[in-house]
C-alpha cells in the first residue's frame, strides 16, 4: 500500500486496524523508504463550519 503512493496513513491504519503511529513506526523499523501520500492541510473551513 504505501509503495503504490495512493493511500494516506488514515487509509493504511484504518485497514490494518492499528493506529498511524503504529504503521509510521513499522515503516521505521523495517527500513521501509517509501512514505504514504501526505494530507492536504490547507483546506478552508465551510461556512457551515464557520457558524458551528
Amino acid at each position: 500500500m504505501v509503495c503504490s503512493y495512493q493511500f494516506m496513513y488514515p487509509e493504511i491504519a484504518k485497514s490494518l486496524n492499528q493506529t498511524e503511529g503504529v504503521v509510521k513506526r513499522r515503516l521505521n523499523v523495517l527500513g521501509i523508504k517509501a512514505r504514504p501520500v501526505w494530507l492536504n492541510n490547507n483546506i478552508k473551513y465551510t461556512e457551515e463550519e464557520i457558524e458551528k
